[in-house]
């Protein structure tokens, strides 16, 4: 009966309104919370086509009102979740695809108005205010990104922009958020590396068409959150999207698809990227405690093979640093590393490469008074 009042209503800018838009949001997402496999499809065909874009109505009304924009956002963020596969239709039924766009509309809609607005104001709760839909629509758009429930090449097969006018949007919310804002806000920062690494491990093809100036600001924060954040999460989000960055570089580095041509134009922008990468994981393995060593083994194996030349430079500087005494253990240890490597990414190559990283990081706990700066 809510469900329809609110349909029937031309203005949904009343309080009546948004009490019944936050109280059937929160209704629903503690439905779909509990459905399953057979419950899911029967939910989603009492809500779609009549009420779904109803949502998308109160976040165009609604924006500037983090209890309805929270509500509607977190119900969108329990629909995409495809928990236990859940998100199932019969073959000739294209109910993924339709949730999802219905989920994107909303998120482009809520960000198109937030974007439209500038920073917020100093002294308002940039937290409370957005950042935290913001992170909202991170995290629903990773869940729809790894729950398989897709098929995002059908968008471009025939012409959709849905896909690309939602990433776009997201991109430039996500980036109008203040690098140390995002990264000291637990949530946020959890939402945006996941989003990312969504997207380098689904979708790299996306990122790369992307302009170059996002891309590169991509990266950076890849690096800023390896080197920056102080929850173990981030860093192993980080390191993931980094492997599936230079694992591209790599495999990618001797053809001239459309794709590495682009991929070499925006990292050109960057000559230093890989250097800084590399470095702030070789540090890592030896100072991080609590992130597994095949999470961080990964991603270096990936760049020293997509650039050798930037691993010779980043050692070598890294050894002229240290004490005299201390150089030709420091050095050995980076000779080590690649022993009995081979330049491939196969899964018995990185085991060895795990193992020489293990070697490399008692060897570097073991030199007195090592410099990592």
């Amino acid at each position: 009966a809510t469900l329809n009042r609110l349909q029937a209503c031309s203005n949904l800018r009343t309080d009546e309104a948004r009490f019944s838009i936050i109280g059937v949001a929160r209704d629903i997402r503690g439905i779909a919370c509990a459905t399953n496999r057979r419950l899911f499809p029967l939910m989603f065909d009492l809500l779609y086509p009549a009420c779904l874009p109803l949502f998308t109505r109160a976040l165009d009304t609604w924006w500037d009102d983090p209890a309805v924009t929270v509500a509607v956002l977190k119900l969108w963020m329990e629909m995409a979740e495809n928990k236990e596969g859940r998100i199932y239709f019969d073959a000739a039924f294209p109910g993924g695809l339709l949730l999802f766009k219905e989920m994107a509309a909303s998120i482009t809609t809520y960000g198109k108005h937030i974007l439209a607005q500038g920073p917020v104001a100093d002294g308002q709760d940039a937290y409370k205010l957005r950042f935290k839909s913001i992170g909202i629509c991170l995290a629903s758009m990773a869940l729809a990104l790894t729950g398989q429930y897709v098929t995002f090449g059908a968008f471009t097969l025939y012409g959709d922009k849905t896909v690309d006018e939602v990433v776009g949007v997201l991109m430039n919310l996500a980036l109008s958020i203040p690098k140390h804002d995002l990264i000291a806000f637990h949530k946020v920062a959890t939402a945006f590396y996941s989003f990312q690494e969504a997207l380098f491990r689904h979708a790299l093809s996306l990122v790369i068409s992307l302009e170059t100036s996002t891309v590169v600001q991509l990266l950076q924060l890849l690096h800023f959150g390896l080197s920056n954040a102080l929850q173990t999460n981030v860093h192993i989000l980080c390191a993931r999207s980094i492997d599936r960055f230079a694992s591209f570089l790599f495999r990618n580095r001797v053809r001239n698809t459309p794709l590495s041509l682009r991929m070499q134009q925006h990292m050109q922008q960057v000559p230093g990227l890989i250097e800084d990468l590399q470095l702030v994981l070789l540090k890592q393995i030896v100072t991080d405690e609590h992130t597994d060593l095949g999470i961080l083994a990964h991603p270096l194996l990936s760049l020293i093979l997509a650039s050798g030349e930037a691993f010779l430079s980043v050692t070598t500087a890294f050894v002229k640093k240290q004490k005299v005494l201390a150089q030709e253990s420091v050095t050995n240890a980076f000779k080590d590393l690649m022993q009995g490597v081979e330049r491939n990414l196969e899964v018995e190559n990185r085991r060895k490469f795990l193992r020489n990283v293990q070697a490399y990081r008692q060897q570097l706990k073991g030199v007195e008074e090592l410099n990592l700066e």
